[in-house]
Formats: structure tokens, C-alpha cells, sequence
């Protein structure tokens, strides 16, 4: 091995020892994990069974990640992150894992910043926001009222995306909440200024009573909706190679209504296996204009 190549690894291993020692103490800085990073619409699901939650997200340009939340009001101070109760654990929780590292990032990328667009966490792209989505697994009010206090810190430095329903003004910050799962619609929408918006219901959009529910902005900057919910009675489990027209033809009637009311799109509960049948259909859902690949797997989903 040459003088150079041996200089390389050992640089190499240098900054991957820094960056481990950099997660274990939550001293992450958005050099260390988004230098030379380009920002992919990509969806990080069940984020928080990575090694790194939000961090191996952030690593590979996928600015849009969730989080499955709990909230039990015998422990009010703690709302839980983890994919079932059985094994939740109060150290895992929405302030260790993200709400935390999200505002030092935040921190460090706007400390020189003396303008009022504040910069987002994307070291080659501070204006583009990132979505931080919340996927409630309890009583959705509740889990609300507790994140209220978590997120004053963000609020105050102008760091989420807010609407002021009184002034009827949208203002884009570095941080997107969105709430998916048990949301409480009429909570969220009661809010005079609002900080979370709704995940809306993809399938329902192209009825326009329904979709004047989810106001591009104002309720819902996004909507979703499982495969097999969007294909109906053209089952998405039987497929070989790939969505067939009709399916493909049904997913597009949903992501255009989507658009034509200004919400962005995500289709999750892809095939699994193979992965060459994942691949397709990923790449079908793409072609039709969805706007972010939902992706347990991120470095496949990179590679797309």
C-alpha cells in the first residue's frame, strides 16, 4: 500500500472515530455531518431504528425523517420515541434524539447569521428546510400540549415554519413539523399560530369537500397515503415487474390532486423484496411525480 493510501485511511478512520465520539456526546455540528452533502427528497421512516437516528438521515441528504412518538401523562416531561411500547426507554426520547441535536445544528449554522432568513442545518444548501415528522402513537392532544414547551426554544429563534392564522401569513423556517398517525385535527387547526401541520390524507384529496380541509400552508404542507390504499382494488402485493398501468394510473390520479391543491406527496408501504421490484416500483413512483421516496433503506434509496 502506497505512502498516500496509507495517510488516506488513517485520516479517514481519524474523522469516523470523531464523528462516533462527536454522537455519543451530542456535540454534533453541521460540518461534521452535512459538509458536501447535496439534499435528496427522501423520506427517512422508522428513523429512530437506525444506529444514528437522524444523523445517518442527515449524512446521505435526506432532509425529511420520522420519528414513531409516545406520551404518557404519569411521566409528562418525556415524550418516548420508539416503534412499540414494549420496549421504550426513557432515554430515547424526542429531546435526546432530535429535538436537541436539531437545535445546536441550528445554533451553529446561524451564529453568524445576522439577516431574518435564517439558515437551515444543510451545510451546501442553508435554504432548504428540513421535515421533522412526528408520527403520534398515543393521544395526539396531549402529546401536543407537551411538545408545545420542547419546541418554545425553536419559536423564539425563528427556526420553525409557522402560520399566523390572525395575519393569515406563512413563514418558512430551517425546521418543518409535520404530525402524522393520531393527529388531532381540530386542536392543530384551532391553533392561532401554528408550528405542526397535519400529514394529510393522500386518498381523500381528490374529493374537494375533503380537501378543503388540508389548506396548502395553513393545516398540511404534506400529504401520504399507503400503496395499497391508493392502488384499491388493483392490489399492490401482485406485483412481478412492477405497478402495472393501472395501478400506475390510479397512484397518478392521487398525486395530481395532491399538487393542484400545493401539497407535496409521499407513498409508503412499498414492496420490500426484491430488491429489484422495490427498485421499480420506487423508480415508477418517482416517474409519476410524487415528491419524496419514503425509505427504510437510505442507501438505496440514495442510489435511485
Amino acid at each position: 500500500m502506497s505512502v498516500v493510501a496509507i495517510h488516506f485511511y488513517i485520516k479517514a478512520a481519524r474523522l469516523s472515530q470523531e464523528f462516533e465520539d462527536q454522537i455519543g456526546s451530542r456535540l454534533i455540528n453541521i460540518d461534521t455531518v452535512t459538509h458536501d452533502v447535496i439534499v435528496k427528497p427522501i423520506h427517512s421512516h422508522n428513523d429512530e431504528w437506525r444506529r444514528h437516528p437522524l444523523v445517518d438521515a442527515l449524512k446521505v441528504g435526506a432532509n425529511s425523517v420520522e420519528a414513531d412518538c409516545f406520551y404518557f401523562p404519569n411521566d409528562p416531561d418525556t415524550i418516548y420515541v420508539g416503534h412499540n411500547t414494549a420496549f421504550l426507554n426513557k432515554e430515547r426520547n424526542v429531546d435526546s434524539l432530535y429535538l436537541d441535536h436539531l437545535y445546536d445544528m441550528l445554533e451553529r449554522a446561524n451564529a453568524k447569521n445576522d439577516t431574518s432568513r435564517k439558515n437551515g442545518i444543510f451545510y451546501t444548501s442553508p435554504e432548504t428546510t428540513t421535515y421533522f415528522y412526528i408520527d403520534i402513537k398515543t393521544k395526539g392532544e396531549e402529546l401536543l400540549e407537551a411538545l408545545n414547551k420542547k419546541v418554545e426554544r425553536f419559536l423564539a429563534r425563528g427556526y420553525l415554519t409557522t402560520y399566523d392564522s390572525e395575519k393569515d401569513e406563512i413563514r418558512e423556517g430551517p425546521l418543518t413539523i409535520i404530525i402524522t398517525g393520531n393527529y388531532p385535527y381540530n386542536y392543530i387547526s384551532s391553533q392561532k399560530l401554528r408550528y405542526a401541520f397535519i400529514d394529510a390524507p393522500l386518498k381523500d384529496l381528490v374529493d374537494p369537500e375533503k380537501a378543503r380541509l388540508y389548506p396548502a400552508g395553513k393545516i398540511s404542507i404534506f400529504s401520504s397515503a399507503s400503496l395499497s390504499e391508493l392502488t384499491g382494488s388493483h392490489k399492490a402485493r401482485s406485483l412481478f415487474s412492477g405497478l402495472s398501468t393501472h395501478q400506475l394510473a390510479d397512484i397518478e390520479k392521487y398525486i395530481s390532486a395532491a399538487h393542484k391543491v400545493g401539497l407535496k406527496t409521499r407513498i409508503w408501504d412499498t414492496p420490500k423484496f426484491t430488491k429489484s421490484i422495490k427498485h421499480t416500483v420506487w423508480k415508477q413512483i418517482i416517474a409519476l411525480g410524487s415528491d419524496y421516496l419514503n425509505a427504510d433503506e437510505l442507501k438505496e434509496a440514495v442510489s435511485i
